[in-house]
C-alpha cells in the first residue's frame, strides 16, 4: 500500500481498507491499516529542474488538521498548483498521503453515523441543495466536504456540489481546456499589476561565497522585469528589492538534511531582522551557492506553483523568470514526443518530454524572444478568451502574432480547437525568432494540459522525424496538419499584412468526411536541365473530385519551402540532382503528392527509388524513407512517397542504411536489404 500510494495513488485509494473492516476489527490490527483523512487544508505544490529534458521533481505537500504530508496526486489534481484552503480527502500510511482528486468523499450511512458522533457533528436530513428530504439507503446520499458532513437527496446533487467546488479550483476534467475559470478577479490579481520581489542573496557559515553580487542581481532582475513586461502587454511588471549579502543561521549540511523549506524560513527571518520583511512584497527569491546532497542536488531552481517562493542555485535571467512563470502559476511547456509510434503527427501514442518547447521560456528558459506560448498567457489573462478565436465550426480564422509588445482590441491572436474532452489544439503566430523561416511563415500547436502531460502544455512537431528536429516544427502556409481520429484539420492559408500589421489566415475544417476523395495531381518541370543559378519554374496541375478548394506546399531538397500557396513556384540551385515535391491537400484530410527532379549542371552521385504498398497492394502515400535511425550516418538523405507510393532519393553514395515510417504501420516484406550499396 505504501508502495502504492507513492506510485499509483488512485488505485492505494480504491483498494484502501474499507469502512467495515475498520469497525469490526480490534485496534489491535487496524491500527496497522492506512489512516483515512479528511478536512480543509493546503495543497502546496513546488517544481525542482535542471532544465535536461525529463529532469524535473514535483514536489507535492498536504498540510491538513495542523499535520504536514508529503502528498501524491493524480487526475485533474497534477494540473494543479498551490491551493491555500481547499477541501482535502484521502488516505495516509507513513506520512505520505494519496490524495482524492474528488473534492468531497461519498459515505456510507454507517460510516456517516460514527463521523458525526465522533466529530459532535450532526447529519442533516436535508439536501443541502434544494431542501428535500435526504433518505439514506434509497437514493439519498451521506458525504464529506472537507470534514464536515452534508447530505444529499439524489446523486445528481451530489455531482453538482462536486461540479461547484472542482471549478472553485479552477475547473478540471471534463471542463473545457480553455481556462475562462481562471481569468477571474482573484486570479487578475495574482497575475496582473506590478509585483514587488524581494532578492535575497545569501550564504552560509561553512561557505561565505557571495552568490551573486548586488549589481548583477540588480541586472538580472531588470532582465526579468522586461521579460514580463512585454509578454504581458505591460499588464504586469516586476520590481525587486535586492538585499545586502546575508548570512543564514545553519551550515549546508544541516540544510542538505532540513530540506529547502527550512532554508527558505531562514532566508526570511533572517532578512527580516535585517531590515527586509518578505511579507511587504507579493514574491521572494532566496539565492544561494549550490547546496550538496540528495535535497538540493540537481537542480537550479525551485519554485511554488502559484504560490510564493523561489531558490536558486543558479543565477541568470532565464532561469529566473522561469522560476517566477511557476509562481505565476505556470508549468512546463513540454513537448510530445512520438518516436516510438513510428512518428505519428500529433496523433496516438507519445511520451511526454519535460522542457521541451524550445520556444518558450518555461521549456527552454531562456526568456528574451522565449515567450510563454499562447495557451500560458490566456491562463494568466494576459491574452483573454476575447482575444481567442474559437475555431468551433469550419472556416477561415485570422490570427495575429502574440509575441509582440502590444496587444490591438478586437484582434485575435490565437485559435482554438478541440481536439477531445480533456484537450484543446491551440493554433499560435509568432513572429520574434526572425531566423526560423518555419516560424515566420508557420503556425505552432500545441495541446492545453491532459493526463500525460504533468499539467503543462505540449509543442506538436507536424514535422517529425526530419534531421531539423523541433526548428521545422510550425505548419507552413499551404500544407494541412492532420489529426483524422479527432476530425480535426487545419492549413495555414496565407501570411500577409495591413501596413505593419502581420497576421495569418488559418482554415479549420472539423469532421470525418467519410466520403471525401483525395485531389489528382501532376507536376510539370521547366527545363529539367538547366545550369547553375538559372530559375526552374514548377507547376502543378491539380483537381478534386468533391469539388474542394485545394492548398499547395512545395518543399525543396535544401529544407527551403513555398509560402505563397500557389500552384506555382520557381527556385534555383547548385550543381546536382535535386529532388522537388508537391502536396496538394484539399483541407479534409484529402491529400495527392508528387516528386520531380531537376537536374543542374552535371550531376553526381546515384538515385535509390522504389515504392511502398498497403497489405491490400495499394499505394501508400506520405511514407518517409530514410536513413535517420542510423545511428552511423553522417549525412542525411531521404525522401517521401507520392500518391503512387514512389519515393526517389537523389545525390547517394557509399553504403546506406534506409529504413520507412508512417503513422499506424509496422514495415515487412523489405526488398532491399541493408546496407544499400550506392554505386555507379
Amino acid at each position: 500500500m505504501l508502495g502504492l500510494i507513492q506510485t499509483e495513488p488512485q488505485r492505494a485509494l480504491a483498494l484502501q481498507a474499507p469502512f467495515a473492516w475498520r469497525s469490526a476489527l480490534p485496534a489491535s490490527v487496524t491500527r496497522f491499516f492506512e489512516q483515512q483523512v479528511d478536512g480543509r487544508g493546503a495543497l502546496n505544490v513546488a517544481v525542482a529542474e535542471d532544465f535536461k529534458p525529463g529532469n524535473e521533481r514535483m514536489i507535492r505537500g498536504v498540510r491538513i488538521n495542523g499535520k504536514q504530508y508529503e502528498a501524491f496526486v493524480y487526475g485533474r489534481r497534477l494540473r494543479q498548483g498551490c491551493q491555500p484552503q481547499i477541501p482535502l480527502h484521502g488516505i495516509v500510511l507513513d506520512g505520505k498521503m494519496a490524495v482524492s482528486a474528488e473534492p468531497i468523499r461519498l459515505l456510507g450511512a454507517d460510516e456517516a453515523e460514527v463521523l458525526a458522533t465522533a466529530r459532535g457533528q450532526s447529519l442533516s436530513g436535508i439536501c443541502g441543495i434544494c431542501g428535500a428530504a435526504v433518505n439514506l439507503g434509497q437514493q439519498g446520499l451521506a458525504a464529506d466536504i472537507g470534514g464536515e458532513l452534508a447530505g444529499f437527496c439524489s446523486p445528481a446533487h451530489a455531482r453538482l456540489v462536486t461540479q461547484y467546488w472542482v471549478a472553485a479550483e479552477g475547473g478540471g476534467d471534463g471542463i473545457s481546456p480553455r481556462v475562462a475559470a481562471e481569468q477571474s478577479v482573484g486570479n487578475d490579481q495574482w497575475t496582473h499589476g506590478e509585483k514587488t520581489l524581494l532578492y535575497m542573496r545569501l550564504n552560509f557559515p561553512d561557505d561565505l561565497t557571495e552568490p551573486i553580487s548586488e549589481a548583477d542581481a540588480s541586472s538580472q532582475m531588470v532582465g526579468v522585469n522586461a521579460f514580463y513586461a512585454e509578454g504581458s502587454y505591460d499588464q504586469t511588471w516586476v520590481t525587486a528589492t535586492v538585499t545586502p549579502l546575508l548570512t543564514l543561521p545553519q551550515i549546508k549540511a544541516w540544510y542538505n538534511t532540513a530540506g529547502s523549506g527550512a532554508l527558505l524560513a531562514d532566508a526570511r527571518a533572517t532578512a527580516r531582522q535585517a531590515g527586509y520583511d518578505t511579507a511587504n512584497y507579493e514574491f521572494d527569491i532566496a539565492c544561494f551557492t549550490s547546496v550538496p546532497g540528495t535535497n538540493f542536488s540537481g537542480w537550479a531552481g525551485l519554485a511554488y506553483v502559484h504560490g510564493k517562493g523561489i531558490w536558486l542555485q543558479g543565477a541568470g535571467v532565464g532561469v529566473t523568470a522561469h522560476e517566477l512563470g511557476h509562481n505565476y502559476g505556470l508549468l512546463h511547456a513540454n513537448f510530445w514526443d512520438t518516436s516510438t509510434n513510428n512518428y505519428s503527427i500529433g496523433i496516438g501514442l507519445g511520451t511526454n518530454v519535460e522542457y521541451g518547447n524550445i520556444y518558450d521560456t518555461m521549456g527552454a528558459a531562456s526568456a528574451g524572444n522565449n515567450q510563454f506560448n499562447a495557451m500560458f498567457k490566456n491562463f494568466l489573462d494576459w491574452l483573454p478568451n476575447t482575444a481567442v478565436a474559437e475555431a468551433s465550426t469550419n472556416g477561415t480564422y485570422r490570427i495575429y502574432p502574440f509575441d509582440v509588445p502590444n496587444r490591438v482590441a478586437g484582434r485575435s491572436y490565437a485559435a482554438t480547437v478541440r481536439k477531445d474532452y480533456q484537450r484543446d489544439y491551440w493554433v499560435e503566430f509568432r513572429q520574434a525568432f526572425t531566423y526560423n523561416p518555419w516560424l515566420q511563415y508557420g503556425v505552432m500547436l500545441n495541446w492545453s494540459p491532459f493526463d500525460q502531460s504533468k499539467g503543462g502544455s505540449e509543442l506538436i512537431d507536424t514535422t517529425p522525424g526530419t534531421p531539423l528536429g523541433r526548428a521545422d516544427a510550425a505548419l507552413v502556409v499551404g500544407r494541412t496538419f492532420s489529426d483524422r481520429q479527432a476530425g480535426v484539420h487545419i492549413t495555414p492559408l496565407a501570411r500577409g499584412a495591413t501596413g505593419t500589421n502581420i497576421w495569418m489566415d488559418v482554415q479549420v475544417n472539423r469532421g470525418a468526411f467519410p466520403n471525401n476523395q483525395p485531389p489528382v495531381l501532376q507536376v510539370e518541370v521547366l527545363p529539367t536541365n538547366a545550369v547553375p543559378g538559372a530559375l526552374v519554374h514548377f507547376h502543378a496541375t491539380a483537381s478534386d473530385p468533391d469539388g474542394d478548394t485545394l492548398a499547395y506546399a512545395w518543399t525543396f531538397d535544401d529544407w527551403t519551402f513555398s509560402t505563397n500557396n500557389l500552384p506555382w513556384t520557381f527556385n534555383s540551385f547548385s550543381a546536382g540532382e535535386h529532388l522537388v515535391r508537391c502536396v496538394v491537400s484539399d483541407m479534409k484530410g484529402g491529400v495527392a503528392s508528387a516528386n520531380a527532379v531537376v537536374t543542374i549542371g552535371a550531376p553526381s552521385g546515384n538515385r535509390i527509388t522504389g515504392g511502398v504498398l498497403d497489405p491490400d497492394g495499394l499505394p501508400l502515400e506520405g511514407v518517409r524513407v530514410d536513413n535517420s535511425a542510423d545511428t552511423n550516418a553522417f549525412t542525411y538523405i531521404g525522401g517521401y512517397t507520392d500518391s503512387a507510393g514512389r519515393y526517389l532519393i537523389t545525390v547517394v553514395s557509399g553504403d546506406v542504411n534506409l529504413y520507412a515510417f508512417s503513422y499506424g504501420y509496422v514495415f515487412t516484406n523489405i526488398t532491399w536489404t541493408n546496407p544499400i550499396t550506392a554505386d555507379s
